[in-house]
C-alpha cells in the first residue's frame, strides 16, 4: 500500500518555500490554515496539533463508532471551538467548510501520475485506486 503523494516532504517543502519567499508555489497545509481561522474566530491560539488531538479524542469515543471521517472532523472542530468559548454551530460549520475547500484545492496528484499509471497499465500491472474520502480526488480520472 502506498500513496501518490510524498506526504513527509510536503510540510518541509512548504516551510522552506515560505522561508525563501516562494510561498505562492506551495499551498498552505490544510490543518495550518484551519487552525489559523480557528485562532481568528476564537481570539486564542489554535494549532494544527490541537485539531489533530481533538480528532483522535473523537475517534476514541465509543459513541462515535461507525461514523464517517467527515463527521469525526466536524465534531473535533466543534470541540476545539467550544474549548475556546465559541459554541455557535455556524462557526463550526464555517471552519469545516474552509477545511474541506482547502483540502480539495490542494490535494492533487503529482503531474506525472497519469503517465506513470498508464505505463504500469501497459506493462500488465493490476491497478487499484483508493481514497481516504477526498471527494475531489475521488472524482479525478487517472
Amino acid at each position: 500500500m502506498g500513496t501518490l503523494y510524498d506526504w513527509p516532504a510536503v510540510p518541509r517543502c512548504a516551510h522552506l518555500a515560505r522561508r525563501q519567499g516562494h510561498a505562492h508555489q506551495f499551498p498552505v497545509r490544510t490543518g495550518a490554515g484551519t487552525a489559523e481561522l480557528a485562532s481568528k474566530v476564537t481570539g486564542t491560539l489554535v494549532t494544527p496539533t490541537q485539531l489533530g488531538s481533538a480528532r483522535e479524542l473523537v475517534y476514541a469515543e465509543p459513541d462515535w463508532s461507525g461514523r464517517t471521517l467527515h463527521e469525526f472532523r466536524d465534531e473535533s472542530f466543534r470541540c476545539v471551538l467550544a474549548a475556546a468559548g465559541e459554541t455557535a454551530a455556524a462557526v463550526a460549520e464555517r471552519l469545516s467548510a474552509v477545511y474541506y475547500k482547502m483540502r480539495d484545492r490542494t490535494m492533487l496528484p503529482y503531474e506525472e501520475t497519469d503517465e506513470v499509471l498508464a505505463e504500469l497499465r501497459e506493462r500488465g500491472f493490476t491497478l487499484i485506486a483508493g481514497t481516504d474520502s477526498n471527494a475531489a480526488l475521488a472524482q479525478y480520472e487517472f
